[in-house]
């Protein structure tokens, strides 16, 4: 890839970061407001000492709770004495059981590959299950899970992001989509946000504008063959 077509796709990726980060949540489509929580931010918030007590409740784990950002769960990092490394998800109370059994579905079908990288394995509570129910101290439905810590770092903290580095998390993405041939289930079959195939046909209100070159962007971003031959073949 020459630098001027790799700076278009970083300008390009920026964009559609930009973009993505600041859309208000509901605008996408109408089906979103239907399933917005009621309850505060504060009814639903889950502290580290909340997220401390789950893990030996559930877990029989004696840990340290770091939070972590989410968009949909609230996330912890568990550490033992030890020095093993967990994470906990526990879920708003508006998360369909049905979703997770799809993560649950998707997570194990992968974790049965030989994948050349990392991914999180699903660690079962005392019960034997993986996706544990329960009612907090507000009264509300919740749903936690524990996974296996995979290290890594944040795309957004890396600096310099070399051409290397995107072709890479291309080649990435494209092992993931080979490895999901085949692979189907009925949790999988609704609307997404995050779902890229969207952006063309959507126009997005951002704060009371519409976002018109949006998909301009996204075809252009498209269009980077090394990236996208990555995506698609998952091989060198």
């Amino acid at each position: 890839m020459n630098k001027g077509k790799f700076e278009i796709m970083i300008k390009c990726y920026s964009y559609l970061d930009y973009y993505v980060r600041n859309i208000e949540l509901g605008t996408l489509d109408e089906r979103t407001n239907s399933s917005m929580s009621k309850r505060t931010f504060s009814d639903l918030l889950v502290s580290e000492e909340k997220a401390v007590s789950l893990s030996h409740e559930y877990f029989d784990l004696q840990v340290e709770a770091k939070i972590l950002p989410g968009e949909v769960d609230f996330n912890f990092r568990l550490r033992t004495a030890d020095g093993t490394t967990y994470l906990l998800k526990v879920s708003r109370d508006d998360t369909s059981i049905e979703e997770l059994q799809f993560q649950e579905s998707l997570m194990t079908h992968l974790f049965k590959n030989d994948l050349p990288f990392s991914i999180p394995s699903l660690i079962s509570n005392n019960q034997g299950d993986f996706i544990t129910s329960l009612i907090d101290d507000q009264g509300i439905k919740r749903w936690i899970r524990l996974q296996s810590w995979v290290e890594g770092r944040m795309l957004a903290d890396v600096n310099p992001r070399t051409p290397e580095l995107y072709y890479n998390w291309g080649k990435t993405t494209g092992l993931l989509s080979v490895n999901l041939e085949g692979f189907d289930h009925e949790g999988a079959h609704r609307f997404y946000k995050w779902d890229p195939s969207i952006l063309k046909s959507t126009w997005i209100s951002l704060k009371g504008k519409t976002v018109r070159r949006l998909p301009y962007f996204f075809g252009v971003y498209l269009n980077q063959q090394q990236f996208l031959s990555c995506l698609i073949s998952g091989r060198e």
